[in-house]
């Protein structure tokens, strides 16, 4: 007889970090039999928390998650372009992170990231949010979360990043990407861009994909004036449950 998979998936990571039980579903698209089997699925998992990614034409998950207690948290834009196949001239100040610099680099996490779902849900802690961007840029760094860091440069200090992976052999994705709020207006952001691009063509990918919080217009912005265009719309939903 064969066993059912689990319609979700605990997240040892987050678990360990937030201090409470994380899991995020391991399906997109529910019917009423499978939502209420995640439901008690999560429960026995002694769950304080799930995630759930929808896509966002998909009307009777989205009715379903909302029935069932889920809360709408965030917007989830992915954009892509194509990387040139002509040379990108290097920036002066644009290089690969060393570990000196990672200071800089976790005090701008700690204040760059205040548009993502964790930040839209009160349920995290506000200062836990930050260290999680704060962890994660160190991780990208020093533990594999990214293949590449690339910092950018204002006045001699560092002022923005942009980690870089490649998701497959044809494809490069952006991960984190910040810019200080001292140096925003300036174009860091665009060259950072541009040398994640060169990076990707350096390591043979053929397109350039990442994914950015719908309501912050501002990355979009400028991800568009680079060129990425919107290749999918999905919604994060939460779902708590009750402590004992």
């Amino acid at each position: 007889m064969n066993s059912v998979e689990p319609l979700c998936r605990v997240l040892e990571w987050d678990s360990g970090f937030f201090g409470f039980r994380i899991a995020r579903a391991r399906v997109s698209h529910l019917t009423a039999a499978t939502a209420a089997r995640l439901l008690a699925e999560s429960e026995a998992a002694a769950l304080r928390c799930l995630y759930f990614l929808a896509e966002a034409d998909d009307i009777e998950t989205i009715q379903l998650l909302e029935a069932g207690g889920f809360g709408l948290k965030d917007l989830r834009l992915t954009l892509s372009r194509p990387v040139p196949a002509i040379a990108i001239p290097g920036a002066p100040d644009i290089r690969p992170a060393t570990a000196a610099d990672l200071p800089a680099l976790r005090r701008i996490a700690r204040t760059s990231h205040g548009s993502s779902r964790f930040y839209a849900d009160p349920n995290f802690p506000r200062d836990r949010c930050a260290g999680l961007y704060e962890a994660w840029i160190a991780n990208s760094y020093d533990a594999g979360f990214a293949d590449a860091v690339l910092i950018g440069e204002s006045g001699g200090e560092v002022a923005g990043y942009i980690t870089c992976s490649m998701a497959d052999s044809a494809r490069g994705r952006i991960g984190l990407f910040a810019v200080d709020a001292a140096a925003r207006g300036r174009g860091l952001g665009r060259r950072l861009i541009e040398q994640s691009l060169a990076w990707f063509a350096a390591h043979g990918a053929g397109e350039a994909v990442t994914v950015t919080q719908g309501k912050n217009l501002g990355a979009v912005r400028v991800y568009e004036r680079r060129g990425f265009t919107a290749a999918s719309v999905q919604l994060w939903y939460h779902r708590w449950f009750p402590t004992e």
